[in-house]
């Protein structure tokens, strides 16, 4: 009995020389800058507890400021081998991807992080939907984005919402405008696309239209490697093909070109 008692106050002094390593760590890190002092410190504390997730993440952003972005990730992972469901792990490791060039990986990362995100982490709900962003922006998921943003926007403070939208909400726009315009340079010269797809109109025709006019002409394949792209076939009633032809088709709806019906 008398040895478990003395085991238990060595484990609580270890746990207490811990977390007062890791204090200290942290507090050179943020407030000092002194990473070299700081990795100092945190070894501490490893050496105390080799799976403590925390002073794994603390080390891992450190050696991530001192440019040594493989070992940050090789610690970083070691969280979450420690810990599958570390949303600071996901959050670090997402930046040390991104610094790393591998933006899709990095994007997985915060999906993950969004998925185990709860309450005692909301701090971290706005860095990881500003990281979100930039990523799906820079794949050109720009639906994603537009959808992700729209998601920060109910979630958020006002705030931090307000911040959003000065950095985003214009880009966004200004996105969602050349995809509209690269999608009628990609389609027949004769054919506007409204954005969304919403809608297809013929332009006057007159009888020097072409003497064929295919329904990939009028829905051209695109490119699928981002999510702007459009179905690669439309299929056009024969009716619509003919009247186009003749030069009296001045308009078409997706209503018409659509077996099934989009429109109510």
């Amino acid at each position: 009995m008398a040895s478990q008692f003395k085991l238990w106050n060595f484990k609580k002094v270890l746990n207490f020389s811990a977390e007062r390593y890791l204090k200290v760590a942290g507090d050179l890190f943020i407030y000092q800058g002194d990473y070299d002092t700081a990795l100092a410190m945190v070894d501490r504390t490893l050496e105390i507890d080799a799976q403590d997730t925390r002073a794994l993440v603390l080390k891992g952003d450190i050696l991530f400021c001192l440019n040594r972005d493989i070992e940050a990730l090789d610690v970083l992972n070691e969280a979450l081998k420690a810990d599958a469901h570390c949303v600071e792990a996901y959050v670090s490791k997402a930046s040390v991807l991104d610094a790393l060039g591998k933006l899709r990986d990095a994007l997985h990362c915060c999906q993950q992080a969004l998925v185990y995100l709860h309450r005692p982490h909301d701090y971290l709900l706005f860095t990881l939907y500003d990281q979100t962003l930039s990523l799906l922006l820079r794949l050109r998921k720009h639906r994603q984005a537009t959808q992700i943003y729209e998601e920060a926007q109910y979630r958020l403070s006002p705030e931090e919402a307000a911040y959003l939208s000065v950095t985003y909400k214009c880009l966004l726009e200004q996105r969602a405008r050349e995809r509209q315009q690269r999608l009628c340079r990609q389609g027949n010269p004769s054919l506007t696309v409204l954005n969304g797809g919403l809608c297809v109109f013929a332009k006057q025709m007159t009888t020097d239209a072409p003497s064929e006019l295919s329904s990939s002409e009028i829905s051209p394949t695109v490119p699928r490697d981002n999510d702007d792209a459009l179905p690669a076939e439309m299929p056009v009633p024969t009716a619509q093909l003919q009247q186009a032809q003749q030069g009296t088709l001045q308009t078409l709806s997706l209503c018409d070109l659509s077996p099934v019906g989009l429109c109510p």
